[in-house]
């Protein structure tokens, strides 16, 4: 049961098992019931194409994120990075890359598995639209 008394600034001082906290945590992380369809389907999506290491080496990319988002709860968005994700300790060049994917009313991991299968048949580049870099990198790279 949580204590309180004061603490810095006036403000309450809350302590508490540090079971309950991670019992609540894991509670938390595991209700899902928040999501709508698009969302489910861009989670589920991300959980496989992470499985699947090496399916954007050949294509020297990295995935960056696939999310949903709620203002277009028709579709989802993949984004990459060619060679890889940009850093502060290298100055490399690199580009992004945004998939928009239409999601249908179709049960939400049969979609993940779909959208998944098609990715991994061809480079996903060409179905992309450039959307991070800059002119100069996208030249050093090969992209007009």
């Amino acid at each position: 049961m949580a204590q309180s008394r004061r603490g810095r600034g006036g403000l309450p001082a809350f302590r508490f098992p540090a079971h309950e906290y991670q019992r609540e945590i894991e509670r938390a992380t595991a209700d899902l019931s928040w999501e709508w369809p698009a969302r489910t389907v861009a989670r589920l999506l991300e959980e496989d194409l992470r499985q699947r290491t090496d399916w954007l080496t050949r294509w020297e990319c990295e995935l960056g994120a696939v999310s949903a988002w709620p203002w277009k709860r028709d579709q989802i968005n993949v984004f990459l990075f060619h060679p890889g994700r940009p850093s502060v300790s290298d100055d490399g060049p690199w580009l992004q890359f945004q998939m928009t994917l239409a999601v249908s009313h179709d049960a939400p991991a049969e979609q993940a598995a779909r959208l998944a299968e098609r990715l991994l048949a061809a480079d996903p580049r060409q179905a992309a639209r450039l959307v991070g870099g800059s002119p100069e990198l996208a030249t050093q790279l090969g992209y007009t």
